[in-house]
């Protein structure tokens, strides 16, 4: 650790912190939950990245099976806000079309 390189302001480098609430002060957070509860509450364009797993619909013990359209239709509702909340539209947009 004695060579690591200095900031510029010549301070240590504190850790990031990983919230669990949105904020824009917070660099990185983790949120359990509802997504489209989270994501409603974010400003358009507030988030570099937006990382999730849905769950696959495939009727597992832990979770509850739904009909396709009724599933279909809420991760339409999901990747909506995706799109929203994520800093810059038109790549967002191309990254989900391109499935990269």
């Amino acid at each position: 650790m004695a060579n690591e390189k200095l900031p510029p302001n010549g301070k240590t480098r504190l850790k990031p912190q990983i919230a669990s609430e949105y904020s824009a002060r917070h660099p990185a957070i983790f949120h359990q939950g509802d997504c489209l509860d989270f994501m409603r509450q974010m400003p358009a364009s507030a988030a570099q990245l937006v990382v999730t797993s849905p769950p696959y619909n495939l009727g597992k013990k832990y979770e509850k099976r739904n009909q396709l359209d009724a599933y279909l239709a809420w991760q339409g509702e999901v990747i909506d806000e995706c799109v929203r909340v994520h800093l810059s539209f038109i790549r967002a947009r191309e990254h989900l079309l391109a499935g990269g």
